[in-house]
């Protein structure tokens, strides 16, 4: 990403009320183009990096300007919508893509130990095909790239450390889970980034075995909680967490967008 780039996003960052870009590194925008500048607004244009489809990053002070600028690009995801923005931009074209929201565990009682298998670099192209075996099983769920996945395997996520893929196995990689941590005493968290099975193996139990060994994997590395994010409308992944002992932040989520 050119400095000039850069320069924009920071100042529409301080400058503008709303805006999509949470959780956003230079590397996920390095190929997006400004389409639109001024004092009312600015909108980044490019490739959602994960779900692989045409992508808006927005910088507003309110909805009017937002459903101005939106206007000439259809068919493009918008991510971090304010819940009271959904309705307007619902009459203009755009319908819910997901929902997200974060569900968090408290470490309390211990956890029973676990047999843990870890990926190895080897097998991150097996793990990043299964994940992306299942596009399409929740709303907004695409999978995972390779070098996503090598990331995790090689604890070389930023911000995130001992990151590692636990997977469960016969002949082939069956289901995986990919974890990381980060913080220290107290806040010390167990991210949950992903849990993926084999279709033909859904409801067979080995969900739970994965997350029962990501929760052990960060109770053996002292996380005080762990959390991990999903969709309001996946409501078998849902009922095994809720199951697990993760409770529902129900004081915020993230509303995504998409346009017909």
């Amino acid at each position: 990403m050119h400095k000039n780039m850069l320069n924009i996003i920071q100042k529409a960052k301080d400058t503008f009320t709303y805006h999509s870009f949470h959780y956003v590194d230079e590397h996920d925008v390095k190929d997006y183009e400004v389409v639109y500048e001024s004092t009312d607004g600015v909108l980044l244009k490019g490739i959602h990096p994960s779900q692989q489809k045409p992508h808006l990053h927005f910088f507003v002070h309110d909805i009017e300007t937002l459903k101005v600028i939106l206007k000439p690009y259809p068919n493009h995801l918008i991510e971090f919508v304010p819940k009271d923005w959904m309705l307007p931009l619902e009459k203009i074209g755009y319908i819910p893509y997901a929902v997200l929201r974060d569900y968090w565990y408290v470490y309390q009682n211990p956890v029973p130990a676990s047999s843990l298998t870890f990926a190895t670099p080897e097998q991150t192209l097996e793990i990043a095909l299964l994940s992306q075996s299942r596009t399409g099983s929740s709303r907004a769920f695409s999978g995972e790239t390779v070098e996503v996945v090598s990331q995790w395997v090689t604890n070389q996520v930023d911000g995130v450390d001992d990151s590692c893929v636990l997977i469960h196995q016969s002949d082939v990689i069956e289901g995986a889970v990919m974890v990381g941590l980060y913080g220290e005493n107290e806040k010390r968290t167990l991210w949950v980034r992903l849990i993926v099975v084999k279709a033909s193996l859904q409801n067979q139990g080995i969900g739970q075995k994965l997350l029962s060994q990501a929760l052990y994997y960060g109770q053996v590395h002292h996380a005080k909680r762990a959390f991990l994010m999903a969709d309001d409308l996946n409501q078998n992944a849902l009922y095994l967490y809720q199951k697990m002992g993760f409770k529902p932040d129900l004081t915020s989520e993230q509303i995504d967008m998409i346009s017909k």
